[in-house]
C-alpha cells in the first residue's frame, strides 16, 4: 500500500468515527455543557502523549497566531454545545444533517470575515440546500424544531471556527495547535458553566454516571484525538480537494449509523431521507464545482 492508499485509508477510518460522534452524543446522558467539558479535558489529556511522543510543543509559535486561536476556541466550544444540544432535543441524523450544511455557510461567511471577493455561485450552492431542510422540517415533529434550529447554529458556529483555522494553517504544528484550541475551549466552557449554573443550579460537571464514562472516552479518546491524529497525517499525502471531498462523506455514516445502532429511521419517514439526500448531494458536489472555480481563476490570471 503506498502512502496516498494508506492515507486514504486512515482518512476514512477517522471520517466513520467521526461519525460516531452523535450517536454517542444520544447514549451519553449528560445535558450538552457537562458533556462538552468533560469531552474537551479528557481530549486534551489524551493529546499529551501524543505531542510529547512526536515532540510537537511549539508554544513559541503560540503568540504568532494566539488572536486566530483563542476565537478558534471559543466558536469551537459553542459549537459542540450547540450540537450535542441538537442531538438532545431532536436526534443524531438531524444533529450531522444541519452540520452538513456548515460547508454552506463557510461559503457565505468567509468572504464577509477576511474581506475576500464574494462568489455568486458559492451563494446558488448556498440556496440549494434550502428544499432539502424545507423537506426535513416538514417530516418531523414540531417538538424537534428547537433541535434544527441548534443544529443550524451549531454549523453557523463551525464555519466561523473554520474560517478563522484557516489562516492558523502552515504556521506551526497542526496537533498542537489542535491541543490548544481544545485547553483552550475548556476554559472557555468552564466560565460559561459558571455563569449559567446562576440560572440553573441542576447543571453539574460531577458526578458522572458510571455508564456516561465508557461512551466519554470512546468519545474524547478515539473520536477526538486518535481520529484528528489520523486524519492529518493522512492529510500529508493528499490534495485538500480529495480530503473535504471525503469529509464531506461523514454525514452519511453518521446517519446511517443513527439507522443502524439507534432505529432512528422508525422515526423519521420518507420526506426526511429525501431531504437529506438533496442536501448530501450539494454538500458532496460543492468541493467539485469549487475545484473548477479555481482552475478557472489560475487560467485567467495566467492568460
Amino acid at each position: 500500500m503506498n502512502p496516498r492508499q494508506k492515507s486514504f485509508v486512515q482518512l476514512h477510518i477517522a471520517i466513520v468515527f467521526f461519525g460516531f460522534t452523535a450517536i454517542l452524543g444520544e447514549l451519553i446522558t449528560l445535558s450538552p455543557l457537562p458533556l462538552v467539558w468533560w469531552r474537551l479535558i479528557l481530549a486534551a489529556l489524551a493529546f499529551l502523549p501524543v505531542l510529547m511522543i512526536r515532540k510537537k510543543f511549539q508554544w513559541d509559535r503560540f503568540n504568532v497566531v494566539r488572536g486566530p486561536l483563542i476565537l478558534v476556541s471559543i466558536f469551537l466550544a459553542l459549537h459542540w454545545v450547540t450540537f450535542f444540544g441538537a442531538i438532545k432535543l431532536a436526534n443524531a441524523s438531524i444533529g450531522v444533517l444541519c452540520v452538513a450544511t456548515t460547508s454552506a455557510m463557510t461559503s457565505v461567511i468567509e468572504p464577509l470575515i477576511n474581506r475576500n471577493r464574494f462568489h455568486p455561485i458559492e451563494l446558488f450552492f448556498g440556496l440549494l440546500i434550502i428544499p432539502g431542510m424545507f423537506l426535513v422540517v416538514s417530516s418531523v415533529d414540531p417538538g424537534m424544531y428547537w433541535g434544527i434550529a441548534s443544529g443550524l447554529i451549531s454549523a453557523f458556529f463551525s464555519a466561523i471556527f473554520t474560517t478563522f483555522n484557516k489562516s492558523i494553517v502552515g504556521k506551526g504544528s497542526t496537533l498542537f495547535f489542535t491541543f490548544v484550541e481544545l485547553f483552550l475551549a475548556m476554559i472557555v466552557l468552564s466560565i460559561i458553566i459558571l455563569f449559567a449554573r446562576n440560572w440553573d443550579s441542576s447543571i453539574r460537571l460531577w458526578p458522572v454516571p458510571v455508564s456516561d464514562w465508557k461512551y466519554l472516552l470512546v468519545l474524547a479518546v478515539i473520536c477526538t484525538t486518535v481520529c484528528y491524529t489520523l486524519a492529518f497525517d493522512a492529510l500529508k499525502h493528499m490534495s485538500a480537494f480529495a480530503a473535504n471531498l471525503s469529509i464531506n462523506v461523514e454525514p452519511i455514516y453518521g446517519i446511517l449509523l443513527a439507522a443502524w445502532i439507534l432505529d432512528e429511521n422508525e422515526d423519521l419517514d420518507f420526506r426526511f431521507y429525501t431531504g437529506a439526500a438533496l442536501i448530501l448531494l450539494v454538500v458532496f458536489i460543492f468541493p467539485i464545482f469549487e475545484k473548477r472555480m479555481m482552475k478557472k481563476r489560475v487560467e485567467v490570471l495566467r492568460s
